[in-house]
């Protein structure tokens, strides 16, 4: 068999230098947190350095050993926070390193949630406000926030901005669950979830109220004080002070406590002419506005006086009965007429009639005495009720020889 020719021959393997930096993501923006991977064709690792700013000292370079770096770390992966600039090169060995690329990306904030206003709620808890209080819910500025109430998760096709003030509102205290994400370049955050418990509580109030002023009342009204719906009990005060609850159960810091859903205050046998109630609905999880009203307590109109006493007088003599601040009297000239004010102990302004007698104007009033007869008079007033009967009973005699 012939055998052909033989010889030795040289092969050379060309080790090419690294490629390109191509990042995990074409998004510049992407929720905050997002680990961005680099990596380059060819590339036996990579050299990386991020920060919040472009101006960097010196550009990331390779190492002459494998897995080393000149400027940068040998890691290919980078967590965005907020801006993120990252500069990362493809390094190869021998064929050396590849053409620097330097990036921005953006990260979508988490929003966080704040109660009492300007206080942050720790992650991953569960809180409990009153019906209708404020709850804020904010992202970083230049974001917009997107909130719903049932747990699901929102979308970033809301119109807003880094702040929504919400009030969570429920008429069984039954819990409200949020979702709130941060929006930007229309990239979401991950989504925070936050259950509130709900407490309804409505404030305590009173039966006679005004909120222009103080009310003019009769010494024998009633003021019917009621908790407010919601209130385990509350806190009930007369005095230039109001009522404020404790945070223990059935205590106040002022006032006293009420356990009766209905609580009545009388006015009968103060010693002031004036006095302003306070009252303040408490629970366990929250505290009622409080509820303040001032009274002018009136006094009943004065008993009428006669100018002339029961007894004999002669005829023509002319009796005059008076009260002193009287609106007006009703008056009777029989014996079986019993007068009465229209309105005796109303906190209503008066008519101005009687319900029987003969209506007077004025806080005085004068009779001629002709024949046997008995006077009745009883003064009104509008606030302040009707006096008691003044009763005077006349017989005419002859005048002397």
């Amino acid at each position: 068999t012939d055998v052909g020719p033989t010889g030795d021959h040289e092969y050379k393997h060309v080790d090419p230098a690294a490629g390109a930096i191509v990042f995990s993501t074409s998004k510049t923006t992407v929720p905050a947190g997002t680990r961005v991977t680099a990596s380059a064709q060819n590339a036996d690792w990579v050299c990386l350095q991020s920060g919040t700013s472009s101006a960097f000292p010196s550009s990331v370079q390779c190492g002459q050993a494998w897995g080393s770096c000149l400027v940068g770390a040998a890691t290919a992966s980078v967590p965005v926070e907020g801006v993120t600039v990252v500069q990362a090169v493809g390094c190869a060995l021998p064929g050396g390193q590849g053409a620097v690329s330097t990036t921005t990306f953006s990260g979508v904030a988490r929003p966080a949630y704040y109660y009492p206003t300007g206080q942050a709620v720790a992650p991953a808890t569960d809180i409990t406000i009153a019906d209708d209080s404020d709850l804020m819910v904010k992202t970083d500025s230049g974001q917009v926030v997107c909130v719903t109430n049932d747990g699901t998760i929102p979308n970033c096709e809301c119109a807003g901005s880094d702040t929504s003030v919400l009030k969570p509102s429920s008429v069984s205290n039954t819990p409200v669950y949020y979702a709130a994400v941060g929006c930007s370049n229309g990239v979401s955050s991950s989504a925070v979830f936050l259950t509130v418990g709900v407490c309804v509580l409505k404030p305590a109030s009173l039966s006679l109220a005004n909120p222009n002023g103080p009310i003019l009342v009769p010494s024998s009204a009633d003021v019917h004080i009621k908790g407010g719906l919601g209130a385990e009990w509350f806190c009930f005060h007369d005095g230039t002070v109001v009522a404020r609850c404790a945070d223990s159960p059935m205590q106040c810091v002022v006032g006293q406590p009420i356990s009766d859903s209905l609580y009545v205050y009388k006015f009968t046998n103060l010693q002031v002419s004036a006095v302003t109630l306070s009252v303040q609905a408490c629970s366990a999880c929250s505290n009622s506005t409080v509820f303040t009203q001032s009274y002018q307590i009136v006094t009943p109109a004065e008993l009428p006086s006669y100018g002339t006493p029961s007894g004999d007088v002669l005829a023509g003599t002319q009796v005059t009965m008076k009260s002193d601040q009287a609106e007006y009297m009703c008056v009777s000239t029989t014996a079986s007429e019993i007068p009465a004010c229209a309105s005796s102990g109303s906190v209503t302004v008066s008519d101005g009639t009687c319900k029987s007698g003969e209506h007077v104007v004025g806080a005085s009033y004068s009779y001629v005495i002709n024949t046997a007869t008995v006077l009745r008079a009883v003064a009104c007033m509008a606030v302040g009720g009707s006096s008691s009967i003044a009763e005077a009973r006349y017989s005419v005699v002859a005048a002397p020889v």
